[in-house]
């Protein structure tokens, strides 16, 4: 109970902000016309790159028949559409105005990625719904079509995701082509994260999760090792630095728990590191493109640069938002009667 508690208040503390942000505008935001997309945008993706991912994660277990502890897939699948629901609701935010959402609905635009992310992310959340009831998950042949279904949604979504970036990118040889492969390896990683700290709170150890998600540090580091050889970047980012030493961190950790010490700890403490790699990867893809000058040139030299903190009202949005996420997930598998009521 003291958990249900604490994610109250930051709900509560988190709907005031909201109701302030609506009413007075993005007056206390530390946005600009420069950094446009900000810890709103970050934490959309953060939400949903986890939340996709677990339900890819899912799925292929579903369809490889692979056994997974009683109530597990209806614990994961609610707790990933709770964080899709809560990267919709900060995305609302951002757009200023959260009726702009119909456009979305009404625009004929399938040229444009936002469109796209629009209707592959509300086909993965309706997905996850259907799930819900029991006609689907208790039934071996709707939960294999399920399956199938939502891989190709989520897989879509996240492909979506993807196609944000490398246009900010330098073209030519200059081009990063290992960014649509990173998402998709983060937002997997991220999944199985999420679904092995799930499972640990429950009580369960999920062995096949850990090794998967060593798998995709490995994959990771090797794409970090990609960026490294080609001439992707110029200068030094600190916190792409912090990022490839977490990737280390995540392996060496999940190394050890294979082959040395195989206890539940070191699996959680990777999976711990491995959602805090997420965020920070969606803050360096978020706050990276927006680095240059937006006046091309000798002009732009001459501008200052700007800079970005998110402000403290981000924060307890961002923060609120997540626990609205938890507690949506909690009266969900309350009313599915599989919470656990040691809470």
């Amino acid at each position: 109970m003291p958990l249900l508690i604490l994610l109250a208040i930051l709900a509560v503390i988190a709907i005031v902000c909201i109701f302030h942000q609506l009413s007075r505008g993005f007056a206390k935001t530390n946005l600009n016309d420069q950094y446009t997309w900000g810890l709103y945008i970050q934490g959309f993706f953060f939400l949903v790159s986890a939340g996709a991912g677990a339900l890819m994660v899912l799925s292929m277990l579903t369809l490889a028949q692979v056994p997974m502890p009683a109530g597990f897939a209806d614990f994961g699948n609610a707790l990933a559409f709770t964080l899709l629901i809560g990267g919709m609701v900060i995305l609302g935010l951002d757009l200023g105005k959260p009726m702009r959402i119909f456009y979305m609905i009404t625009s004929k635009n399938f040229k444009s990625p936002l469109i796209w992310d629009f209707y592959t992310l509300g086909l993965t959340a309706l997905l996850s719904l259907l799930f819900l009831f029991p006609f689907l998950s208790e039934s071996g042949v709707g939960s294999q079509v399920w399956a199938l279904l939502m891989l190709l949604a989520a897989g879509m979504c996240v492909t979506v995701h993807a196609m944000f970036f490398p246009a900010h990118e330098k073209g030519g040889n200059q081009a990063n082509l290992f960014l649509v492969f990173d998402t998709f390896l983060f937002s997997l990683s991220g999944g199985c994260a999420l679904l092995t700290l799930m499972g640990a709170y429950l009580g369960l150890s999920l062995p096949l999760l850990s090794r998967c998600l060593f798998l995709l540090a490995i994959l990771l580091l090797l794409s970090a090792a990609g960026h490294k050889i080609a001439p992707l970047r110029s200068g030094r980012d600190g916190l792409l630095t912090v990022c490839n030493l977490l990737k280390i961190l995540v392996v060496v950790l999940l190394a050890v728990w294979q082959w040395a010490a195989p206890t539940q700890g070191l699996a959680v403490a990777a999976a711990a590191l491995a959602l805090v790699l997420l965020f920070l990867e969606k803050y360096h893809t978020v706050a990276h493109a927006q680095h240059e000058p937006p006046i091309p040139g000798t002009y732009g030299s001459h501008r200052p640069a700007a800079t970005y903190r998110p402000a403290a009202k981000e924060w307890l949005i961002f923060i609120g938002g997540f626990s609205i996420c938890l507690l949506l997930w909690a009266g969900i598998c309350l009313l599915k009667g599989i919470w656990p009521w040691t809470l």
